[in-house]
């Protein structure tokens, strides 16, 4: 025999949770934004930060000119890209870029486990501005095989490495280093 409450209720559940990781997610200040790309896997995201951080990447220097997008790390299916909103070239160390990627990386997908899935993707856009500059760094889904210059938001990728669950915790009160 079933019971079509019990049916009807895990319905309700999956519904709802697919609902859920479908919106994208924002701080209240507007400068962080969570799944509005294809996601990268968190995995590789947590080690590219590493080299971006501490290891060979750190010192690495990257010049992105006005009004483009240019991919500055990926590793299988997941990218960092810096995109440039100023009217000067912005030139960057990778331990610079690494604390935008920190920034994503604490604040969003945060919610593993929606019923029985579990999510392993990331996808977060973080904007930063002064000092001259205007850019934002963001990390998501990659192809390494694609032109470094594609811009995160045509790189595609969605549901390749699951999606962004969650994000945000608490949009008040996102801080970054930046």
């Amino acid at each position: 025999m079933v019971c079509f409450e019990n049916v009807f209720l895990a319905c309700m559940l999956l519904l709802g949770s697919a609902l859920a990781v479908k919106q994208s997610q924002h701080s209240d200040n507007g400068r962080l934004n969570c799944g509005i790309f294809g996601s990268g896997d968190i995995s590789a995201a947590e080690n590219m930060l590493l080299k971006m951080r501490y290891q060979d990447l750190k010192n690495k220097v990257f010049t992105i000119k006005p009004g483009r997008c240019d991919r500055v790390h990926c590793f299988d299916t997941t990218a960092v890209y810096v995109c440039n909103d100023g009217r000067l070239n912005a030139v960057l160390k990778g331990q610079w870029i690494a604390k935008g990627m920190q920034c994503i990386l604490d604040n969003c997908c945060k919610t593993v486990m929606t019923g029985t899935t579990y999510h392993h993707g990331l996808s977060g856009q973080y904007f930063v501005s002064g000092m001259g500059q205007n850019m934002n760094i963001n990390i998501g889904y990659g192809n390494c095989r694609d032109p470094p210059s594609i811009r995160p938001s045509n790189a595609g990728g969605w549901n390749v490495n699951g999606v962004c669950a969650g994000g945000v915790l608490n949009p008040a009160s996102v801080r970054c280093e930046i």
